[in-house]
């Protein structure tokens, strides 16, 4: 009997392993977001304020990766 249950924990933690070409190509995502989204915000708040724009951008760019992180 703990023979099945043995088999069935081995089971299930492969189940939940994800493929390695998910992540990467997850992650690749996520960069070319954030250079994106940093070069966006950074190009239209410069005129506005220089000494701010790079501040805000850092801020926004990490707020992205946290919200991808928490909903992954």
């Amino acid at each position: 009997m703990s023979t099945k249950n043995n088999k069935k924990e081995v089971v299930k933690v492969k189940k939940n392993r994800k493929p390695i070409v998910d992540t990467l190509v997850y992650w690749l995502v996520q960069i070319a977001f954030a250079v994106l989204a940093s070069a966006g915000v950074l190009y239209y708040l410069q005129p506005i304020d220089i000494v701010l724009s790079l501040p805000l951008t850092v801020l926004l760019v990490g707020l992205l990766f946290y919200t991808s992180l928490k909903n992954r």
